[in-house]
C-alpha cells in the first residue's frame, strides 16, 4: 500500500503456491485466521533473496533493509550479512515506528500502517465497541442488580 521513494522491493518472503497436501492444508488453516485477521498471504523464504539482492546491489553498496515490524528486515540483514554485504542498517523496531514524514513514499497509505490490511485494521474501532458494551453491561448488573436479572431472564440467560 505504501513504499520509500528509490527503494528495491526484494520480499524475504514470497507467496507459497504449492499444491502438495501438507501446503494446501497449512495455507487453509493460515487463510482463516492469520489471512482472515492481518490480511497476510501464505508465504514460504524466498530461495533467491541474496541472489536478487546481489543483481541489484554490490556487496560495498549501502543498504537500508526494511519491513512493516522489523522481524523480516533483521532476517534479511542477518542473510545479506552472511553472503558478504558489510554496509547494512536495519530499522529493527520496523517502519511502523516511524512518523509521517522521515522518508518521501510512494503509495496511499503512511508507512507505518502500509502492511496493516485484513480486520486489524479495524481493531481499535472493535475493542472499543467491545469495551464499551462489556462496561455497560457491569455497570447494569452493579448499578441496577433487579433490573438487570430480569433483562438475562427474558433473554433466557440466568445468572
Amino acid at each position: 500500500r505504501a513504499h520509500v521513494r528509490a527503494s528495491a522491493h526484494v520480499p524475504l518472503y514470497i507467496e507459497n503456491e504449492d499444491n502438495d497436501i501438507g501446503t494446501i492444508i497449512k495455507r487453509q488453516a493460515h487463510n482463516n485466521f492469520a489471512g482472515l485477521f492481518y490480511g497476510l498471504s501464505f508465504t514460504k523464504l524466498n530461495r533467491d533473496f541474496t541472489k536478487t539482492v546481489r543483481s541489484k546491489f554490490s556487496p560495498e553498496s549501502k543498504l537500508l533493509v526494511v519491513c512493516q515490524e522489523g522481524l523480516r528486515s533483521t532476517a534479511a540483514a542477518d542473510a545479506l550479512e552472511r553472503e558478504g554485504f558489510q554496509n547494512l542498517a536495519c530499522i529493527t523496531s520496523g517502519l511502523q515506528t516511524l512518523k509521517p514524514g522521515t522518508f518521501e513514499t510512494v503509495g496511499k497509505a503512511e508507512l507505518q500502517n502500509a502492511g496493516k490490511a485484513g480486520l486489524v485494521t479495524i481493531q481499535g474501532k472493535i475493542s472499543i465497541v467491545l469495551g464499551t458494551v462489556l462496561i455497560t453491561l457491569l455497570l447494569l448488573i452493579t448499578v441496577f442488580p433487579d433490573q438487570a436479572e430480569q433483562i438475562f431472564e427474558s433473554a433466557g440467560i440466568k445468572l
